[in-house]
């Protein structure tokens, strides 16, 4: 696939600062944010999603340093990896199958391409020890924000890119290597499960730093959201496991593991990518910063649809900047699953038929926490059964929702048609220019109320304790919170404007924002290169028919009708 990133940067190629983000509008030229009758998206809800996924987009890297053919080891492979390293090349596997019985290990892995001759092609079957067939360090890195850091004494502002060391940096504080921001959990904000496993510091910030002079610490990627000087902001860093590597047009057939697991990995991504029998997710990113999921199809979880788990992309702990776009789920628990991952774009990816543990009632396609404190999450231009924030491990706030179709629809089943379900402790959320529902059921309500079971379906499920829970009974403890449930403070915080709906089959606007023309995207200033002949926007109520198809789903219909994986992989 060719991709046109075009995204809002400007002409030097950098990404353009928070405070100067400018709003797409589809009627003409980008136009500077501001607090006029133009302002459609309060500015507190917006972050710099211009710098997600790798900065300047994924390079192509045409030059080959060497070629391997069916028959090599994980050990030749690895060899490859290594020698390669730093050259900005290509290690080549040819069309074939590779049984591998150890992991391709991507740790230390800078600036080097893994690449099959296509999905379906070259086909990794792997059946190593340990959780991943393709590995960088998938359970290291700043798991436990507990172990401590060092304390910070300014610059933890929302849009800051430097911040001030309380005393001077030690050792470990190096340009190149990852830094990631953590403060103590506020319960206001940010609450976690009694018992969390991952502590209670999970308001997180994850980039690269760029310099040090002195105390001032300067990083990639602007904060998201503010810190507080009395919740005890601390810095802590590591060296990055992979930098700038790429694992692109192959298939890996997990046998019960992950397909790619990356963690503390710094602009790093995996594109064209196809997945079957994966165990507890796909690929995940943990602990990581600009990393890019692209063009991928994800399928087939093992066990489906009775495994416990089975996600597609997995973003965790304090994963930020990164962009998942234009995948295809199918068969998976859900596509995307977050556990407290901060300012990622989620965009234009297409998911059906979601299962896991024998339930058979639509499932999420999206999961925007999993588990405390996701925050300033994008989701653009999706077109999926379902979205939820399952409120069992923690709270999320300012996720947005541009311009997505999320129907209810599942090829089996009909329970659980609650199209947006933000339990207990999703604050600050906004939806604006979503289709919600479908022209061929009628929810029962538009906003649920009292407890109706799994049977009842609505477009807004909002503030109940858990998701697959339609009582009063939270199946969780979180630390600190008293609110009655369902908890009013999710309404109350939640902006919903430009939104069509199939309940009351019209759109429905916020009568306290002036102006009712939506941007066609925050990711995009123009039609991406990628959509080619598909119309742009796809999605919205100011789009001929409410929803066109996006690639990933014009895809997947070319795919029904030929059975050729090589289309999944095709522009449109």
């Amino acid at each position: 696939m060719v991709y046109n990133r075009n995204s809002l940067r400007d002409r030097a190629g950098t990404s353009i600062p928070l405070f100067f983000l400018v709003l797409c509008l589809a009627s003409g030229p980008a136009r500077p944010l501001s607090r006029g009758p133009e302002t459609v998206i309060p500015p507190d809800r917006l972050a710099d999603w211009t710098s997600t996924g790798v900065p300047g987009g994924i390079p192509d890297r045409p030059e080959i340093f060497r070629t391997l053919r069916p028959g090599a080891t994980a050990a030749d492979i690895n060899a490859a990896i290594k020698a390669a390293s730093g050259s900005g090349k290509t290690v080549y596997l040819e069309a074939g199958t590779y049984r591998l019985s150890a992991p391709i290990d991507i740790a230390n892995a800078a600036e080097v391409t893994l690449r099959g001759a296509g999905a379906g092609k070259t086909i990794i079957d792997a059946d190593p020890p340990g959780p991943a067939a393709i590995v960088s360090s998938p359970r290291s890195y700043i798991d436990a924000a507990a172990a401590g850091g060092a304390d910070i004494a300014s610059g933890y502002e929302r849009g800051s890119t430097r911040i001030t060391l309380a005393a001077s940096p030690g050792r470990a504080f190096r340009a190149g290597r990852l830094i990631q921001i953590v403060q103590d959990d506020d319960q206001v904000l940010v609450f976690h499960r009694r018992g969390n496993w991952a502590g209670s510091r999970n308001l997180r910030h994850t980039s690269r730093i760029t310099g040090i002079e002195g105390k001032v610490v300067t990083f990639a990627t602007p904060i998201p959201f503010s810190y507080d000087r009395a919740r005890r902001p601390q810095a802590l860093v590591q060296p990055a496991n992979a930098r700038l590597a790429g694992i692109e047009a192959l298939t890996v057939r997990a046998n019960g593991r992950l397909a790619v697991a990356f963690g503390g990995a710094d602009r790093c991504w995996v594109r064209g990518v196809e997945t079957s029998g994966t165990g507890n997710s796909a690929i995940e990113l943990r602990g990581s910063s600009q990393c890019e999921v692209r063009g991928c199809y994800l399928h087939d979880a093992q066990g489906f649809p009775r495994q416990s788990d089975g996600y597609g992309i997995f973003l965790f702990y304090g994963t930020g900047y990164a962009r998942v776009e234009d995948n295809i789920g199918c068969r998976l628990g859900c596509l995307v699953l977050m556990n407290g991952a901060s300012a990622n774009a989620v965009a234009y990816n297409f998911d059906r038929e979601g299962g896991r543990a024998g339930l058979e009632w639509v499932l999420p396609s999206i999961n925007c926490n999993h588990g405390p404190h996701g925050i300033m999450n994008l989701f653009e231009g999706n077109v999926i059964a379902r979205f939820q924030n399952d409120g069992y491990h923690g709270s999320t706030s300012h996720g947005l929702l541009l311009r997505n179709r999320i129907h209810g629809l599942h090829p089996k089943f009909t329970f659980e048609r609650q199209v947006v379900d933000l339990c207990r402790g999703s604050y600050y959320h906004s939806l604006l220019g979503n289709v919600l529902g479908d022209a061929s059921w009628t929810p029962d309500a538009y906003e649920m109320s009292g407890q109706p079971g799994h049977a009842a379906s609505c477009i807004y499920q909002l503030g109940y304790p858990n998701a697959d829970n339609t009582s009063f009974a939270p199946e969780t403890e979180f630390e600190g919170f008293r609110a009655p449930l369902p908890d009013a403070r999710v309404r109350e915080t939640l902006l919903r404007h430009g939104n069509y709906d199939y309940f009351n089959r019209r759109v429905i606007w916020d009568e306290g924002l002036a102006s009712k023309t939506l941007p066609a995207s925050l990711l995009y200033a123009s039609k991406p290169g990628y959509f080619g002949s598909l119309p742009w926007p796809p999605i919205g109520p100011d789009v001929e028919g409410l929803a066109g198809p996006i690639p990933a789903q014009a895809r997947w219909e070319a795919y029904g009708r030929s059975g050729d994986v090589a289309d999944l992989f095709k522009d449109p």
